[in-house]
């Protein structure tokens, strides 16, 4: 007999990143142990697993790359902005690196919002989402959560900085739309060579330091702390954007109190406006202790992949938060004891009428170097069906720690349920099995910062040919009526004939298209048919509101155009 030991690691967060007083996470499971047996319960109780993300992007050579490099030089930066009194600097620091990708990769020079993505990684209404206050501190975490499910980012010039305040997310989620999704991000550990290559390809890197001032130099353009301080200390955590690095800049620069042993430094945007001599730029020492600190203050990561969003595209998902934890498991069978390295997660979705095409599978994983395969999983009796009937999309090999884009090239999926698996092998690499979910998180002393909406029947494993839902699995093994959702998306293209506005279909968009939308609103003529509802949601954000009678108006008027 056999206990299989639901492993739970905690890959992506690991204190708050934005106060003063930074607060140490711990996997729930710490405190909630199970009591079952392997006589009572093939499940046994959970264990953390070492925080490892692996070599992220392959093997590099150090003579490969610039002595020096700035993206700044090159036109990869925004300008530098001020947080003020708010604890935003890690949405300053997610913004950041995503302008600075979207400059670096030709897309073009974008302000967007800090305001939107702070409000939205606040507590929602119902009191799942992150817990804590527009004012308050952040995960370096939340961020990848916002932008690869596609609720943001925004533009600043429809949420302006502090225009939010006092309000909730709901209110100020009405304005603008998401132009670009995140469809891969590359999470990053303290590997120099690694972090460089990230610099040059994507334009910069998010991390964290501790921003005390008696590591600072007397101009405040260069700091070093040369070892991490003892527990219970004051660290004040600080999020910011790593945009370069010079090998030769000199340790003289740093403090004479505390100085690092060798030469070279990281160059770094900051968010408190111009406060130095370098414009709101600083250097921090390669040696430093607490930048790029997984340990410390969560991971590091770069935005490598993005998708220009349309009302002609849908992303099936079943979490917007990302990755929390990375989930596996290990079996306990007698002397056999260790990970499985052979595991498939699937995620189960109502696929749309016209909205069945699948053009890519997105899955966050810290799997590097595994063998994975992407499936299509019919339905049959409410139930997923066995391997044999699988379609199998698309196949490869996990690149590096984080979220991948897998192409799938327009595979056309039943209308109704199915599923999206990902089955991951690392029997040659000898590395972890894992995939991510957006489990919850509670502090050392007990107090919740995540709370996932999780419901019955949306995601699941399957091991040895059975299939375990994992909302049941959480509650026959922990007692746990959470439970967690795994980051297994879809995107699917619109295949129907539809024109965005022409809601009656008759081959123009007059001012009844408008009146059939505001008897919608209005709840006298509801907008049901899917053809209808594409054309119906003329921006694309999934909702009919009055934003899109204001978009139908404007195509009227002949401010817009309308898309096909």
């Amino acid at each position: 007999m056999f206990v299989i030991v639901g492993l739970l690691s905690c890959s992506v967060v690991t204190t708050m990143a934005a106060t003063d007083d930074t607060e140490a996470l711990v996997p729930y499971k710490t405190n909630h142990t199970s009591d079952t047996t392997a006589a009572d319960s093939k499940f046994g109780v959970s264990q953390k697993m070492a925080n490892d993300t692996g070599d992220t992007l392959g093997v590099l050579n150090e003579a490969d790359l610039p002595s020096y490099y700035s993206s700044v030089d090159n036109g990869y930066v925004t300008d530098v902005r001020d947080q003020g009194e708010l604890g935003s600097c890690w949405a300053f620091s997610a913004i950041s690196a995503m302008e600075s990708f979207l400059l670096r990769g030709g897309y073009g020079n974008y302000d967007l919002s800090e305001e939107h993505l702070n409000h939205w990684a606040t507590t929602r209404e119902d009191g799942t989402g992150w817990q804590r206050g527009y004012a308050d501190g952040g995960f370096q975490s939340t961020p990848l959560g916002y932008f690869t499910s596609w609720s943001g980012s925004r533009l600043e010039s429809d949420i302006p900085y502090r225009s939010g305040d006092n309000q909730q997310f709901s209110e100020i989620d009405k304005n603008g739309v998401t132009q670009f999704g995140v469809t891969g991000a590359v999470i990053l550990n303290k590997d120099t060579v690694a972090i460089k290559k990230a610099i040059m390809d994507y334009g910069g890197v998010s991390s964290c330091y501790s921003s005390l001032s008696r590591f600072v130099n007397y101009d405040k353009t260069a700091t070093y702390c040369a070892s991490v301080l003892p527990a219970g200390s004051m660290i004040s955590g600080h999020g910011i954007t790593v945009v370069g690095w010079n090998d030769n800049y000199s340790r003289t620069n740093f403090n004479t109190s505390s100085q690092p042993s060798q030469d070279g430094a990281w160059l770094v945007k900051n968010s408190w406006g111009n406060y130095n001599s370098l414009g709101g730029y600083f250097w921090i020492s390669y040696e430093d202790a607490y930048l790029f600190n997984t340990k410390v203050f969560g991971i590091s990561y770069a935005i490598a992949d993005v998708t220009e969003v349309t009302s002609k595209m849908k992303l099936y998902q079943n979490e917007i938060y990302g990755a929390t934890y990375d989930f596996g498991l290990q079996v306990k069978d007698g002397s056999v004891d260790g990970m499985v390295d052979s595991l498939t997660f699937m995620n189960a979705f109502d696929f749309k009428q016209n909205f069945n095409s699948l053009d890519n599978v997105i899955f966050e994983s810290l799997s590097v170097g595994a063998d994975y395969t992407a499936y299509y999983v019919p339905w049959k009796n409410g139930e997923p069906t066995t391997k044999e009937s699988w379609q199998e999309l698309s196949s490869g090999t996990v690149p590096y720690t984080g979220y991948i884009n897998v192409e799938i090239n327009n595979v056309i999926v039943p209308v109704g349920k199915g599923g999206i698996a990902i089955e991951i092998d690392s029997s040659e690499t000898g590395g972890s099995c894992t995939i991510g979910c957006d489990e919850w998180l509670e502090t050392s002393w007990g107090d919740m910062r995540f709370i996932p909406d999780t419901s019955l029947g949306e995601s699941y494993i399957q091991y040895n040919n059975e299939f375990y839902e994992m909302k049941a699995f959480y509650k026959d093994t922990f007692d746990d009526d959470i439970g967690s959702n795994f980051v297994i998306k879809a995107i699917a293209s619109y295949k129907g004939n539809a024109v965005a506005g022409d809601i009656d279909n008759d081959g123009a968009i007059t001012m009844l298209d408008v009146l059939m939308v505001q008897r919608h609103l209005a709840k006298s003529a509801l907008i049901a048919e899917d053809d209808m509802v594409y054309s119906a949601d003329v921006n694309g954000d999934e909702n009919i509101n009055l934003m899109d009678v204001v978009a139908i108006q404007r195509i009227i008027a002949k401010l817009d155009v309308a898309n096909g």
